[in-house]
This record gives C-alpha cells, sequence and structure tokens, in this order.
C-alpha cells in the first residue's frame, strides 16, 4: 500500500469531502471550531502548523477548506451592508486568508476552497475566477447507484414534470442520490474531476431541496453545507496519489475500512 498522504481539511466539521481520502488510508487533520475537539482556522499559526500537523505527518500533501459562506453567498446579500459595517465580513475574509496563509506554509501538492456563488472573490481578489463551477448533480454518477435507485430518481422526475409535490421520502432519496443542483464554486491548484452528470429532479419552485430550508440555525446552514457525496468521491479521484477503485453497493453497505488516521 503506498505510503499515506497527511490533508489538512479546514472547515471540515461533517468530514463528508475529506471521507474518501481516509477511505484510502490517507491521514486527516480536521479542523473546524464546532468538532468535538475544536480548532479555530483563524488562531492557526505557523509555529501550530509545525508542531501539531507535521512534526505528526510530516508534510502537508493536501488541503481542503470550506470557509463559512454566510458573509459571502449571494443569497444573503441583503443582509451585506449590515455585516460590513459591524466587522462580520472583516472577520470572514480573515479566515479566507488564513487559509491562503497555510497554503503559502505548508505548500502542498495540491489545494482547494469551496464557496456558493457570491462575493468571496471580490472581497478576497487573489483569489482570482473560479477553476471549476458545478452542481451536485454533475458528479451524482460517481455514486454506487442500485437499479432500484435510478427507477425512483425517474419515477419522481415523472411525478415532478406533472406538477405532483415530491414527498419527505421523495426529498431525501433525491439528497442521498446527489440529484440537485447547488451551485458551487471552487477555487485553487487542483485536478478538475471528470463530470458524470445525471438529471437533476425539481422539488421546488427554484428547483433544489436546498431552497425549501428556511431559517437561520445552525442544523439548517450545517445542512446546506455537507459536501455531497458524488463530488467528493469525484475529487478524491482526480487528485488522490493513486487510482481510486470504483465504490460498488454492497463495498458501501459493509462499510469502508482504512489504515489512516482521522483527527
Amino acid at each position: 500500500m503506498p505510503e499515506p498522504k497527511c490533508i489538512l481539511s479546514l472547515f471540515d466539521n461533517s468530514g463528508a469531502w475529506s471521507q474518501p481520502f481516509w477511505e484510502e488510508g490517507h491521514n486527516i487533520v480536521e479542523a473546524d471550531i464546532k468538532n468535538v475537539i475544536p480548532l479555530d482556522v483563524g488562531e492557526f499559526s505557523a509555529t501550530w502548523l509545525m508542531e501539531e500537523v507535521m512534526e505528526n505527518f510530516g508534510m502537508v500533501d493536501g488541503i481542503l477548506s470550506a470557509p463559512p459562506c454566510t458573509d459571502f453567498a449571494a443569497s444573503g446579500a441583503q443582509y451585506w451592508k449590515r455585516k460590513d459595517l459591524d466587522g462580520t465580513t472583516e472577520r470572514s475574509i480573515h479566515l479566507v486568508r488564513q487559509v491562503l496563509r497555510c497554503v503559502e506554509f505548508c505548500k502542498p501538492d495540491w489545494w482547494v476552497l469551496e464557496n456558493p456563488v457570491g462575493r468571496i472573490h471580490k472581497l478576497v481578489a487573489e483569489l482570482g475566477t473560479p477553476t471549476l463551477i458545478f452542481d451536485p448533480c454533475d458528479f451524482a454518477g460517481y455514486l454506487a447507484s442500485s437499479e432500484d435507485d435510478i427507477a425512483l430518481l425517474d419515477d419522481l422526475r415523472v411525478r415532478s414534470a406533472r406538477g405532483e409535490q415530491i414527498d419527505k421520502a421523495g426529498i431525501e432519496a433525491v439528497k442521498r442520490l446527489n440529484a440537485y443542483t447547488k451551485k458551487t464554486c471552487m477555487w485553487g491548484e487542483f485536478s478538475i474531476p471528470e463530470k458524470r452528470r445525471i438529471e437533476p429532479v425539481r422539488v421546488s419552485a427554484q428547483g433544489s431541496w436546498t431552497q425549501l430550508l428556511g431559517g437561520k440555525s445552525e442544523a439548517t446552514k450545517a445542512a446546506r453545507s455537507v459536501t455531497p457525496e458524488g463530488f467528493s468521491r469525484a475529487f478524491a479521484s482526480a487528485n488522490c496519489w493513486a487510482e481510486i477503485p470504483e465504490p460498488s453497493i454492497n463495498e458501501l453497505d459493509e462499510g469502508e475500512s482504512s489504515s489512516g488516521i482521522r483527527l
């Protein structure tokens, strides 16, 4: 088995994006202020990276990052002026620049920063234009969907086209199979995964199930921000240091084993 690499996964509360790398035996350092052992990316320093990461795992080989989007996403544009005045935006910009400082210090093989469509690249101009823009359905083909799953999605598309309301079980299937849209942007230096798109299922007037989420609770924010599994697997396949075999339904049902370390 190839020697495990070290991946620094910033703002990683769910662990969904780094999961395929961990399954392949790589060492994952997850950093999020909401984790059981909270790590505030805003407080990171070169000393911390040296003592807590590099001395334990050697060089950082890859960096995943998904800084909080609340103050950047176009969906919250009505609150931008207030946040610009009360210092909220400034704190969020600091977190993005902390990612760039980690990249500069660690010099990984690849790095990536995720955020929805909005103003992040305008407020942090050094990001430049996105390297990749995608919807979850663009990479849903990387999931090990069964024939029953495919038939269910076909049925849901027909029902949606008739104007029928999709029930809760149908929406959960759409989420699980990544058959939805949610425009997402990626910046950084990484290999762009090949798309394996499936047709999304409209479950709301705007299309996506994410439009049905209301309120400002932490649970709602977390539901919106979880990295879709199809994209996670596609990204890992394109940016891993060894070829990742296609997942089978049986393997996913039984669970994956790993020799890597997840902190």
